[in-house]
């Protein structure tokens, strides 16, 4: 089992796929390679399967044209031989399965007649003795040596694509899960049934004869596969979803069946004792192991998920064969299907499977197994047709497999996808009523009805039974014991929170509702942050308008309101208005050439200060010549209106002095007063030095306040851009 863990899952499915289409094709070449007389026969009584009751001739074509249908074959003799070499036919020559027949010296004669029927077929020209409107027409017929491929009946093909689904779909888990015991176990019942499928497949086909060795190989083949089939199977429920037994106990499945296995392949008897009680024994049991599963998983959602869909299919696949074929031959009854019919059962097994899969993830598997499938088969068909067009109809290489690739590219391809579209399908509620619900969960500013809203956003997701807070943190959504549960981490301040069993507990989370999780957890989650950069924008936008009020506006109408001068005071109240429309309509606005603004904030100040009688003085040293930029501007200008305007309010100064000079790209800025001082230690300060404080360490500069009974100085130091350092400075006089 370990070598195949190193290999490709792609190279391991073919593998697998490549020996079922081998075999079946061994089969076919088989059933094409026996001699045709090209007849239809039909029983003329159904019930009468074990007696020498006349034979219907429905139909006749190729080498028995000639003959008139509806008829009755009676017999058939060799065209050479003497009359009474001929064989009297008769229903008995129709039984599809040798081992159904009751009586061993019943037996041997059916294996007799048909040793001598294919003897007659393969000797060459034979004579047709039929009965037409009471009238006996003897027909010479040369059997063709090889049957028409289109001669082989509809349930012949039946067989064969019961055949190909064990092993192919058994192959493709293990591919997938070479370490998992139970993928084993469904591949050695999937080699079973195309054991028993493909060997009906040529018995019960047969157009008339079969040789002794042939009936005798593939009806024990057959037998030999349908145990095989409960060998697996049974193995499969005692440990798979739960594990019901443990080391070997799990021999005594494959001994006990295994020892009829081996009496067949010896030899034994073909009496319907030897084959029809240990396969009903076999389906008993593996019904006994359901139903064992059925009651130790009853707390269990997962294991219960994978019993509605496998365990029922295997119940109604290998339950309808026993029950449609193997019941009736051992109550005397004739079944009322054929047995190649009732191998359709078997298909509702991979059909289960496959739903399974799909939508319980049955074996850990999800819908990435899926696409091996798709990809396994277009290679089967491109190699197939390539050899197609080659062998039969006889293209060259090149050409057939330009032909070949366009087939799989034009047909197949897009049937690929609508395939996964459709197995894929899921009742999804459209993105715009999604984005809806998410902007409103978003919006909501409650946490409780925030929360309240996620949950029922969830609910209305993935119909889980239950959902609780995750008991750990979470950087991404991930699925929970084996898909019992999904995790689902908390955007913004909303909680981590766990959803358990996916559709009211019908289902568990596969790795697309994972995925789809994913995509809506990441929207949700840009959604919180971008409403949350929103909010912090309007209040950093309303603190702005807040600080630019209070340092630019009230310093202009304290300075109107002590200005004794009406025109005066008009041009202030203006320039008040201007920079109020200035702050609400263009808060980024541009900034201003150093030595400008310094000038305007000098005629400004100066102004204010004289209006009031305080004696204001201006000194300036090193002032480059640069471009400030709007928030450098801004932080200029909230200093000096903030420090006059404390001055003008508190101070009650004779005198004050403005300082500002230049170094290292560095402005360095004062204001100082010789009025009253405070204590600084034990001062509250106001809006307005508390908002020049974040000014100014908004811009990576340093603010301090120095005060006594000498008066108070404000100081400042604030970064210039580097190329400041480079361009010509100019003076300013006080």
């Amino acid at each position: 089992m370990d070598a195949f863990v190193f290999r490709s899952p792609v190279v391991v499915l073919l593998a697998t796929w490549f020996a079922a289409f081998a075999a079946a094709a061994l089969v076919i070449l088989l059933a094409i390679s026996q001699p045709w007389l090209g007849l239809t026969l039909e029983r003329t009584n159904p019930s009468a399967a074990h007696t020498l009751d006349p034979i219907v001739l429905s139909a006749s074509t190729g080498p028995s044209a000639a003959l008139p249908a509806p008829a009755h074959l009676l017999s058939i003799a060799p065209a050479s031989g003497p009359q009474d070499a001929g064989l009297r036919l008769g229903t008995l020559d129709l039984v599809e399965e040798p081992d159904y027949i009751p009586e061993a010296g019943m037996l041997r004669h059916f294996l007799d007649r048909q040793q001598m029927l294919a003897a007659m077929l393969r000797g060459g020209e034979v004579v047709l003795e039929v009965e037409k409107d009471g009238a006996l027409i003897r027909q010479r017929v040369t059997p063709v040596p090889a049957r028409p491929l289109r001669d082989l009946p509809a349930v012949f093909w039946i067989q064969i694509f019961v055949g190909l689904a064990g092993p192919c779909l058994g192959g493709w888990i293990v591919s997938l899960k070479p370490r998992q015991p139970s993928a084993w176990y469904f591949l050695l019942a999937g080699i079973g049934l195309a054991m028993a499928a493909y060997a009906a497949a040529i018995y019960s086909t047969r157009e008339l004869a079969l040789s002794r060795t042939l009936l005798n190989i593939f009806t024990r083949m057959n037998g030999a596969g349908t145990l095989l089939f409960g060998v697996g199977m049974i193995n499969l429920f005692l440990i798979y979803p739960k594990r019901l037994v443990h080391g070997w106990a799990l021999l005594l499945t494959p001994v006990l069946l295994g020892g009829w296995i081996v009496a067949l392949v010896i030899g034994a008897p073909l009496q319907s004792y030897n084959i029809q009680i240990p396969v009903a024994a076999a389906m008993l049991a593996l019904l006994g192991g359901i139903a064992a599963q059925y009651l130790i998983s009853r707390n269990d959602p997962s294991a219960r998920a994978v019993l509605t869909w496998f365990g029922l299919s295997v119940i109604l696949g290998a339950g309808g064969f026993v029950a449609t074929i193997v019941l009736p031959f051992l109550s005397g009854v004739e079944p009322g299907i054929s047995q190649g019919h009732a191998f359709i059962f078997f298909l509702a097994i991979y059909v289960g499977l496959g739903l399974g899969i799909a939508r319980y993830r049955l074996f850990d598997l999800s819908d990435w197994a899926f696409q091996l499938v798709f990809y396994g088969a277009g290679v089967l068909l491109l190699l197939g047709l390539d050899a197609a067009l080659v062998l039969v109809l006889s293209l060259q290489k090149d050409a057939a497999l330009g032909l070949s690739l366009a087939v799989v590219g034009f047909a197949y391809l897009p049937l690929r996808h609508a395939l996964q579209i459709r197995l894929r399908k899921t009742d999804e509620t459209p993105f715009d009523q999604v984005f809806a619900q998410i902007t409103e969960i978003a919006l909501t500013h409650d946490p409780v009805e925030q929360e309240r809203q996620l949950r029922a956003f969830w609910q209305d997701r993935f119909e889980p039974l239950q959902i609780t807070l995750s008991p750990k943190g979470l950087a991404a959504p991930q699925l929970v014991d084996r898909g019992e549960a999904l995790d689902l981490p908390g955007a913004g301040c909303l909680p981590d929170l766990r959803l358990r069993w996916a559709a009211g507990g019908r289902r568990l989370f596969s790795s697309r509702d994972l995925h789809h999780a994913r995509g809506i957890n990441d929207i949700l989650g840009r959604s919180l942050a971008q409403h949350i950069a929103y909010e912090s924008a309007v209040a950093e936008e309303r603190s702005r308008i807040n600080r630019d009020m209070h340092d630019n506006i009230g310093v202009q109408l304290l300075g109107a309101l002590h200005s004794a001068e009406v025109d005066r005071k008009d041009m202030l109240i203006r320039q008040t208005l201007l920079d109020l429309r200035e702050i609400i309509s263009n808060p980024s606005s541009i900034g201003a050439p150093l030595p400008r603004l310094l000038a305007d904030l000098r005629g400004q100040i100066s102004e204010h200060m004289e209006a009031v009688g305080v004696s204001f003085s201006w000194q300036t040293e090193a002032i480059p010549n640069i471009e400030l930029a709007a928030a450098e501007a801004h932080v200029l200008r909230a200093f000096f209106r903030e420090g006059a305007n404390n001055i003008l309010r508190h101070a009650h100064a004779p005198h004050a002095i403005a300082r500002i000079s230049f170094d290292h790209a560095h402005l360095n800025i004062s204001l100082s007063d010789d009025g009253a001082g405070f204590d600084v230690a034990t001062a509250v300060p106001g809006n307005g030095i508390a908002n020049l404080t974040d000014r100014i360490a908004a811009c990576g500069g340093t603010f301090d306040i120095r005060s006594g009974a000498q008066g108070t100085t404000l100081s400042a130091r604030l970064p210039l851009p580097a190329a400041a350092a480079d361009r010509p400075v100019r003076r300013m006089s006080a």
